[in-house]
């Protein structure tokens, strides 16, 4: 390939994304050439659509490596060109929502090929299908990526990508019956410690804890532990029930168990859990009524009127 001169990129247009092109890898018999974005098949985007930090005192070997890259980027097909941008959402909502390089790269990966499965070309339909792998790869971490269905739907939205509920779920049932992945049931414990912690990590819980003359660190496990044993028990009674809330309902439960236990007041209530979560408490007292409120009587006054010979 030709070398560009320097003084010729007076007129390079400047406001493209900044790029790390220390490392591109050239596809051997292809036309493609990738700035690398992250390791993994799934890392083929030329340029990326979202943001514009590209410096104009950037070198004169990275302008010309652009404007090459630039160049290859236009001979791509308008098909390729909308699953690389529907790739950099993904690569965005992932960030957003913290899941690890796996899920990232499991995503992409499952995108590309349903995409040329299905051979849908709508923009619409394709966002759909990247918020369907987005959530296959989850379920398949299982508890190391503890996030709600719902949770991935605002973060494409709030990428500018609006998911439809219905239509994802459309789309998760035909990944099944028609390409034939299997895709695995969240569970109510793959929750438990994430919300453990999102609960506890509250100065003034802590300070309350404190107060009780109780390590946060130790509750916190005590806590998780508890949660999990109390949702074993539960496990034929949940029915269709969100596991994310009953998991929440779970907590709940044990907190009052411990601190009947340990001998001060419960530290966490409905009102607190259900900011924390998002939820409303009618909906959080509800499924600790059904589920766990009967075991809590159990462990708590039932044990209290035994401990003192007292008949009910």
């Amino acid at each position: 390939m030709t070398k560009i001169p320097c003084e010729e990129q007076k007129d390079i247009p400047l406001d493209t994304t900044h790029i790390d092109f220390d490392v591109v890898q050239i596809s051997e018999g292809s036309r493609h050439y990738e700035p690398v974005l992250g390791s993994g098949s799934g890392s083929r985007t030329y340029l990326a659509l979202y943001d514009r930090s590209f410096s104009s005192n950037s070198s004169c070997q990275t302008l010309v490596k652009y404007k090459r890259l630039n160049i290859l980027n236009k001979m791509k097909s308008p098909i390729e060109r909308k699953e690389d941008d529907i790739i950099m959402i993904i690569r965005r909502v992932t960030s957003s929502l913290n899941l690890s390089k796996n899920a990232r790269e499991r995503a992409i990966n499952l995108f590309l090929k349903c995409a040329r499965a299905i051979a849908n070309s709508d923009r619409r339909e394709l966002i759909t299908l990247a918020a369907a792998c987005v959530i296959v790869a989850i379920r398949e971490l299982g508890h190391t990526a503890p996030v709600t269905l719902q949770e991935v739907i605002n973060t494409f939205n709030a990428n500018g990508a609006r998911v439809n509920p219905m239509k994802m779920l459309w789309r998760l049932k035909e990944l099944e019956t028609r390409l034939g992945y299997k895709i695995p049931l969240r569970s109510c414990k793959d929750y438990v410690w994430r919300f453990v912690q999102e609960l506890l990590k509250d100065e003034a819980i802590q300070s309350k804890l404190r107060s009780y003359n109780v390590n946060p660190e130790i509750y916190k496990h005590k806590l998780a532990l508890l949660a999990l044993h109390l949702l074993r028990n539960a496990e034929n009674k949940r029915g269709g029930r969100r596991p994310s809330i009953v998991a929440l309902a779970a907590i709940y439960a044990a907190d009052r168990i411990l601190a009947f236990r340990e001998n001060h007041k419960p530290i966490l209530t409905q009102r607190y859990i259900a900011k924390v979560a998002k939820i409303s408490e009618s909906t959080l007292r509800e499924h600790y009524s059904l589920l766990f409120k009967s075991i809590v009587i159990k462990e708590t006054y039932l044990a209290m009127l035994s401990k003192y010979n007292i008949t009910s």
